[in-house]
């Protein structure tokens, strides 16, 4: 089936298949009832920690209006956009009831999200494996009678803090984005900031692929904090192989 056949298809599926090509997220995760609530500091901001070198897609990552932050504590998920450079990026954010050093390993670990928090990537391969960098060439489950879809994916670490990641290889066009940690709670919660940015390489207009990625994002930022909650409070381990990036675990083994 060729792309312009594609855009031909009724606008829903035409979202799916964009949405497949960028999360891979499975459908039905629900959100954890249970609230996030927590103090917070002086002023509405939550404690945080940024190092001042990176780049954060908002000057005001840690500052929330009252509403959201009620939604944020509440277990919800917070979607919106941020422009940089002139590039409109998704941005998802999510309370975890663990500390950054317990969600780093999980957020990092290609080999969680592999059928797990996202179940449609049937299968990752490491080109690249640094403490500080990684290249993960990636494959993604897609409906027939489309063929499965490969990107290959660098990204950069900064330790309990921050992912930075660009496609470098592959199908999708262009695929961009962060992943930000911010200490909540004096250290013992993560305030989860996801911002992405996906060209699929057909002429398919960025507010659909915007709307799209805005429906999905969710279900990846909740599957991630159910199965960060998941290690944390059970007797469930995590998958026995990782990367460098986030080797903390002795009984774990690189890929």
């Amino acid at each position: 089936m060729s792309y312009t056949r594609i855009i031909n298809c009724p606008l829903k599926f035409s979202l799916n298949v964009l949405l497949l090509l960028v999360l891979a997220g499975g459908p039905g995760l629900k959100a954890l009832a249970k609230p996030y609530s927590c103090a917070v500091a002086k002023g509405g901001q939550v404690d945080s920690s940024v190092n001042s070198n990176f780049n954060t897609l908002s000057s005001q990552a840690s500052n929330l209006a009252a509403e959201d932050r009620a939604k944020l504590e509440n277990g919800e998920v917070i979607i919106g956009l941020r422009e940089i450079d002139g590039i409109k990026y998704v941005s998802g954010r999510i309370m975890i009831n663990a500390s950054p050093d317990k969600v780093w390993p999980v957020m990092v670990n290609p080999f969680e999200f592999q059928k797990k928090i996202s179940p449609r990537m049937s299968n990752v391969d490491v080109l690249v494996d640094k403490e500080a960098e990684s290249i993960l060439k990636v494959t993604l489950d897609v409906p027939f009678p489309l063929p499965k879809v490969t990107y290959i994916v660098k990204s950069n670490y900064e330790k309990d803090k921050s992912v930075k990641f660009r496609r470098i290889g592959g199908l999708i066009k262009d695929f961009r984005g962060t992943w930000e940690m911010l200490p909540a709670c004096n250290g013992t919660k993560t305030d989860l900031i996801y911002c992405m940015y996906i060209d699929p390489g057909f002429p398919v207009p960025q507010f659909i692929v915007r709307e799209g990625v805005k429906m999905e994002l969710p279900s990846t930022l909740i599957g991630l904090r159910n199965r960060v909650v998941s290690l944390t409070n059970t007797n469930n381990l995590p998958v026995k192989h990782t990367i460098l990036a986030a080797l903390n675990n002795s009984r774990q083994v690189i890929h």
